[in-house]
């Protein structure tokens, strides 16, 4: 399995290349919950934003993520304070199907069909 963990430098970039190049994207999103286990938030949706917002004013950045059929009302959530960023392969078939976020507001793992790819730059 290859693993590549983001510099919090490229989160920005990363967020947008995301959001540019996989819009569409069929998206299933799991939080853990207080118990350990996983919880689904999001099952197999389309992605419609995967936008970083960086916050001048405030210690909490956060990432938004939009998913939903196109031309319908999206449903979101946010991450707020990402501490680490890692990107999963574990097939290693050229593409990262898993992006595991850890954050203040907890660990999300996001799976992505297809997979992102090209690597995006700083992975």
């Amino acid at each position: 399995m290859k693993t590549v963990e983001l510099s919090s430098n490229h989160w920005p970039a990363f967020c947008k290349y995301v959001e540019d190049s996989h819009t569409n994207t069929l998206l299933k999103a799991e939080r853990a919950a207080s118990n350990g286990e996983m919880e689904t938030i999001v099952n197999d949706q389309p992605l419609q934003a995967f936008a970083w917002q960086h916050q001048d004013n405030t210690c909490s950045d956060a990432l938004l993520v939009k998913v939903g059929l196109p031309g319908a009302k999206p449903a979101d959530f946010q991450i707020v304070e990402p501490i680490r960023m890692i990107l999963r392969n574990p097939t290693d078939a050229g593409r990262f199907s898993t992006l595991e976020i850890v954050a203040e507001s907890g660990t999300v793992l996001f799976k992505f069909h297809p997979g992102l790819s090209p690597a995006p730059n700083g992975a």
